[in-house]
């Protein structure tokens, strides 16, 4: 009799456990199982009839199902468990079994389902404990790791905005772009056509950066506008989500997302795309077929067309503890301490950084380099035929960016000054006003 029961029983739970993942039936699969532990079967078949939609819930549901009904038969096959309480048992199993159906097909997708979101609690669970224990930026890369769990899309966009320096102000080849306090853009250039930037997508804005033929903007929902040529793919950002910084490179576009990887997208004939193996990375800059990745111990990655030997930069010895990089023809490198390094093509004296001190931003472009020091004046080298390094008389500067031929200034009272070759009117700035200053 027994041997027919087990036998009755191990087919009974095989069609629950397919069966539960249609159910609809557990609101929460831990109230489920403790109806059940605690012998109220009706209220847990109700509670399991009555839910709707959560397909993990139901994974969890028939996972417990199915090692509580062994539990059982060993128990009865032991003599502890009567024939009352047993054949209750069985018939919930029955009840359940007997009214729903389901494929392999679909209990292997809950089954993938079921371990995301297993994955996904572990994820959160660790942010928590970083960000109590002050490790923002590893709560925020846990966070980015969870997708849509809970609130940690949320919490990781916030703890970035915290820990990112925007780039609110850009030069580009003959282009200068700025955001502006309301989300929206200004730029300076000649050769652009009045609908270049669509004014129902360049809204909502965090950040901007300017290439060479194309500029790219972040939006605040973690998503990427782009305007201007797409010949090498490098406008192709239409399905990047969760991304948390941009920057727009001669011919490629580059992003940081929440979980510290790095996507990128054209330019592929060179490499300065092949980002995919990037982890915990924490800035971003993209050059001339070159981009670059700081990551959170300090160090540098690099990918591209090697120029002057610069994608192998993370293997030079001076390029540790640092927190800022900016890449182009050269990379440039801002030490904790406030001192620059420099790497790679040095023709023009791009990389004659050494006596650079209380630096607190950085930028580099073609053939010049722009350092912002702590006392809000800046300083320059490298080409300056166009005057794109006469900075000496600037003061009150929160941020530079260095073009291809003229750089950018940001003032702390939200105007912006430019030095340098102007033939697109890309340096006609001086009635900019209300540009977002870095946080």
């Amino acid at each position: 009799m027994k041997r027919h029961l087990e036998s009755k029983v191990k087919i009974l739970v095989s069609v629950l456990l397919f069966a539960i993942l249609f159910s609809g039936c557990v609101n929460n699969a831990d109230v489920f199982e403790n109806k059940i532990r605690e012998g109220k079967y009706q209220e847990a078949i109700e509670c399991y009839l009555g839910f709707q939609g959560d397909a993990v819930e139901e994974f969890k549901a028939a996972r417990f199902l199915d090692s509580y009904m062994e539990e059982c038969f060993n128990a009865y096959i032991e003599g502890e468990m009567d024939d009352e309480a047993f054949g209750a048992a069985l018939m919930t199993v029955t009840k359940v079994a007997d009214s729903l159906a389901v494929d392999v097909e679909t209990r292997e997708v809950v089954e993938s389902e079921y371990a995301t979101k297993l994955e996904a609690e572990e994820y959160y669970t660790e942010a928590n404990r970083l960000l109590e224990n002050g490790d923002v930026v590893g709560a925020a890369m846990a966070y980015g790791k969870c997708g849509d769990y809970k609130d940690a899309v949320n919490l990781s966009m916030g703890l970035w905005d915290d820990i990112l320096v925007r780039n609110t102000i850009s030069a580009g080849y003959s282009l200068s772009v700025a955001l502006k306090n309301d989300g929206t853009i200004v730029y300076a250039a000649e050769n652009i056509e009045d609908n270049y930037f669509d004014e129902d997508e360049w809204t909502d804005l965090v950040e901007v950066s300017a290439g060479v033929y194309h500029v790219v903007g972040l939006k605040k929902d973690g998503t990427v506008v782009t305007a201007g040529e797409n010949g090498d793919n490098q406008c192709d950002v239409e399905d990047w989500t969760n991304i948390v910084a941009v920057r727009a490179g001669e011919y490629h576009t580059v992003g940081l997302k929440s979980d510290g990887t790095v996507v990128a997208v054209g330019d592929y004939r060179n490499g300065s795309s092949s980002v995919s193996g990037w982890s915990d990375i924490v800035s971003i800059s993209a050059g001339d077929r070159f981009s670059l990745g700081l990551k959170s111990d300090g160090t540098v990655v690099a990918c591209g067309f090697n120029i002057g030997d610069r994608c192998n930069v993370g293997m030079q010895e001076e390029w540790s503890n640092i927190e800022a990089i900016s890449g182009y023809w050269c990379a440039l490198g801002l030490k904790m301490d406030g001192t620059v390094v420099a790497y790679g093509d040095n023709d023009d004296g791009q990389c004659d950084v050494g006596d650079w001190t209380n630096i607190t931003a950085i930028s580099t472009n073609y053939n010049h380099s722009v350092g912002l020091r702590s006392d809000g004046t800046v300083v320059a080298t490298g080409a300056n035929e166009f005057g794109e390094c006469n900075v000496a008389g600037w003061k009150d500067i929160v941020a530079v960016s260095a073009g291809r031929r003229h750089t950018l200034g940001l003032k702390a009272d939200g105007t912006v000054v430019a030095v340098g070759r102007n033939y697109d009117e890309e340096c006609e700035v001086g009635s900019w006003s209300d540009i977002r200053l870095p946080n």
